[in-house]
């Protein structure tokens, strides 16, 4: 398994920026390190991280961290193979802690006062219209999750592709059911769902099927239930009896327990998962297997002709990838982990992602008010071998070489070799160093990309090539 870890330091105000092209402005080589300064010249656009602190801007009893509760983890209550998973195990957290963050902050600065006011507007007159749609304003919609919430796409086994939402609502639960009977009115008014009803120890299902639904349709139905104060919402009915009887959390075959899951939460949370306030899984080829056979028969025969070459490509080995979210550490605004688990060995294309354990600590000569970097520590030469033995396989043993050996001997090259005479002088260690624009009038935002070297002198010869 490899592991990627990237932190940032927000030491100021951050801001979304419209990139334009980058303009490369110089190479220089110092100390075993090739450095390319780039500049991207844009235009701020704040609106963005104001609208979302605008939304979240929920009444005071919402902002309050809500207490310590024996809440089941979502993760408990999913069956096996979920192909995707976003999870927020404290929605009020995740507001509290990142409004004490750079970002969450920055929609408070006065000098923004004005666009702020704009974007209050907006969001008011968004409201209204919302509350002559569904007789509650947006503000009264935001204040109904309490507690976790989570979104999975999963196929249990025997089941076919769905997707299951749970939402804690704790003291929106009025405001839910007020919810939900304008919804099924609505739903009713147009006459293409019929409503039925399920019960699964205990619990009633509400059932909206789509009776015209074609043999291809993914999901022909609508479900949803309301059991201690969570909101659980699916496509189908098995998928809620199968959250419903793990309910209590006990039940021995969960999505908790799934290996790949476990191991990536786990190198994610060095500080144990209590500590995240967010947290994501994503399987990319079990997901693309079920949508192709959710698709149908036809699209099917087609998938299975490409699942044919990813043993070729070493895709096979690729079994999910995930990650966590953290605000408001002791050293850092926004702290995320990230991991991509694959089966060693490693083969085909994805030995070009091989990132070797190594100290990623930042050169001394990087200053502390970088508000960016991001280290990477590549096997370069594996990559390398990875293209070559993956376009020879498409065409024929040596293509890739003589290639390599025609761009040297061009005419219109500057007679470089691309391996010899690059590849080979990189040691793999790359960092990305990014500095926030000073003057927001002018934004002009500088990244510096530094490359290891292992021969200075020889690099410099090349480049002057």
């Amino acid at each position: 398994m490899n592991l990627w870890r990237f932190k940032s330091n927000y030491r100021a105000v951050s801001v979304a920026i419209e990139h334009r092209r980058p303009r490369l402005v110089g190479i220089t080589l110092k100390d075993q390190f090739m450095t390319a300064a780039v500049r991207v010249r844009g235009i701020a656009s704040l609106s963005l991280a104001l609208l979302l602190g605008s939304l979240l801007a929920v009444p005071a009893q919402a902002q309050a961290v809500a207490e310590a509760t024996d809440t089941v983890a979502t993760a408990k209550l999913l069956p096996p193979n979920v192909l995707l998973y976003v999870n927020i195990p404290n929605v009020n957290e995740f507001y509290e802690r990142f409004s004490e963050t750079g970002m969450g902050q920055m929609v408070h600065d006065p000098a923004l006062a004005d666009l702020r006011a704009e974007v209050m507007r907006k969001f008011e007159e968004a409201s209204a219209e919302a509350e002559e749609e569904i007789g509650m304003p947006l503000s009264d919609v935001l204040t109904i999750p309490s507690g976790q919430v989570a979104f999975a796409m999963l196929q249990p086994p025997g089941q076919q592709l769905g997707v299951v939402m749970l939402m804690e609502v704790g003291d929106g639960q009025a405001r839910l059911d007020e919810l939900l009977e304008k919804a099924e009115a609505e739903i009713e008014e147009q006459g293409e769902l019929t409503r039925s009803s399920d019960e699964f120890e205990g619990t009633e299902i509400t059932v909206w099927t789509n009776e015209n639904a074609g043999p291809n349709e993914p999901f022909k139905s609508l479900t949803y239930f309301v059991k201690d104060n969570t909101f659980v919402v699916g496509s189908g009915v098995e998928l809620m009896e199968a959250v419903l009887v793990r309910w209590d959390g006990d039940h021995d075959r969960t999505f908790a327990n799934d290996e790949t899951f476990a191991y990536i939460l786990d190198r994610c949370s060095p500080d144990g998962p209590d500590s995240t306030v967010a947290s994501w899984y994503f399987n990319p080829l079990g997901l693309f297997k079920s949508g192709m056979q959710a698709a149908g028969p036809e699209v099917a025969m087609q998938s299975a002709m490409v699942m044919g070459f990813l043993p070729v490509l070493g895709f096979d080995r690729l079994k999910g990838m995930g990650g966590t979210l953290d605000f408001n550490t002791e050293e850092f605004d926004m702290v995320s982990h990230s991991v991509i688990y694959v089966k060693q060995p490693t083969t085909g294309v994805l030995r070009a992602l091989e990132c070797p354990v190594a100290d990623l600590t930042p050169p001394k000569f990087v200053p502390a008010t970088t508000s960016n970097i991001n280290v990477v520590n590549w096997d370069v030469q594996g990559a390398y071998t990875a293209v070559q033995e993956t376009w020879d396989f498409f065409t024929a043993p040596g293509t890739f070489d003589n290639m390599m050996d025609e761009a040297e001997e061009s005419e219109e090259g500057p007679g470089i070799h691309p391996k010899q005479d690059f590849i080979d002088l990189l040691t793999g260690r790359i960092h990305l160093i990014q500095e926030l624009p000073k003057d927001f009038n002018n934004p002009e935002q500088r990244m510096v990309f530094l490359f290891g070297v292992n021969d200075q002198q020889r690099m410099e010869e090349v480049l002057s090539r």
